[in-house]
């Protein structure tokens, strides 16, 4: 996720997951998996990748079901 709060790999975190199924926000706990630094050489900006660690409230599940009611396009695979 784009953040200028960047996080050291191995933090844990809390996100409130908004989805567009009209259900309430969710949280789910998750650990900074890789951080992309603001001078990279790609010119991206800075982010970090979360890895979900507990999913009580099931919100990957709830991701899922949102792709999955998107349209498919010929060699796109998505894949959890």
């Amino acid at each position: 996720m784009e953040t200028p709060n960047l996080l050291p790999m191995g933090t844990e975190v809390l996100l409130m997951i908004s989805l567009p199924d009209s259900q309430p926000r969710a949280p789910v706990m998750g650990k900074v998996v890789w951080v992309t630094p603001p001078d990279n050489r790609d010119g991206r900006p800075p982010a970090i990748g979360v890895q979900f660690v507990n999913d009580r409230s099931g919100v990957l599940m709830r991701i899922q079901n949102a792709l999955s009611d998107l349209p498919r396009n010929d060699g796109e695979v998505l894949s959890f």
